[in-house]
């Protein structure tokens, strides 16, 4: 199964790792989602008065569920910048048959990014409102919910992301936070932003070591624009579109990656 990534700054440290048991993650509803369109992602509001109506008693208000957001890879430059405070913090990479474990009753999905509304949901609605049969009922109320939580804009895109969606009793609640408890060994290891400084990385390190996952640095190279994961001992890994493996050729000297069989990179034999 792929992994799933949660990007965090360095200040989320003891908030994430409060517990020695747990890791804990803040959760949401769709209704406080960063994107204000996503729901504007289900059919197109641009039509009649009569049928806009009958959408809106139909569906109702949208159910609110726990929700809170992953990313499908530890390699997303934006992602570094934006969720882990300029590569000053650092990544979580769990097993995603682990969380479901720990929570049977939790569910996933990936986002689907698109601009427009669904075709497919719009040809459902027109069914429901000129038909009237309990099926297109169904069918709309499904693709709606599943629209709502799963769809985004695509200038959110770069995010790759996957959604895990839990029930009210799956989280714990301080005021108006809600929180969601994960035991740590969901944890394969912590990835460590490039301008991560002595203190975050002495922090993390600690932490990897008292739960006994993997800890990585993420390294950016001159030859590519993908980063690469190296350990303390200088071992370099790859993010291979699912999950982080050992790279089998690296750079004696920076550890880049390299194809064929020079043992330095271009840059390090000038």
């Amino acid at each position: 199964m792929p992994s799933l990534y949660k990007y965090a700054g360095p200040s989320n440290i003891e908030n994430i790792f409060k517990s020695h048991e747990n890791i804990s993650f803040r959760c949401s509803y769709p209704k406080d989602f960063n994107d204000p369109y996503e729901l504007f992602l289900t059919i197109d509001f641009n039509q009649g008065p009569d049928i806009l109506a009958f959408y809106e008693d139909a569906i109702g208000q949208i159910p609110q569920r726990p929700t809170t957001c992953f990313s499908k890879s530890p390699a997303v430059i934006p992602m570094w910048a934006h969720y882990a405070q300029n590569h000053e913090g650092f990544a979580i990479e769990l097993d995603e048959d682990k969380v479901k474990d720990a929570i049977p009753d939790v569910g996933f999905g990936n986002i689907d990014y698109q601009d427009k509304a669904d075709d497919g949901i719009q040809d459902t609605l027109e069914r429901a409102f000129h038909i009237g049969k309990p099926r297109y009922m169904y069918c709309l109320h499904r693709a709606v919910l599943s629209a709502a939580y799963f769809t985004k804009s695509s200038c959110w895109s770069y995010e790759n992301e996957r959604r895990m969606i839990v029930d009210e009793e799956s989280v714990r609640r301080i005021g108006d936070l809600m929180l969601l408890d994960l035991p740590v060994n969901c944890i394969s290891s912590i990835i460590l932003g490039s301008r991560a400084n002595k203190n975050t990385k002495e922090k993390l390190y600690e932490i990897s070591k008292r739960i006994k996952c993997n800890i990585f640095e993420l390294n950016i190279g001159r030859s590519t624009t993908t980063p690469f994961f190296r350990t303390k001992t200088g071992r370099t890994s790859v993010f291979n579109g699912s999950t982080i493996e050992r790279s089998p050729k690296y750079c004696c000297k920076c550890g880049e990656p390299v194809i064929g069989r020079p043992a330095k990179c271009s840059w390090c034999r000038i």
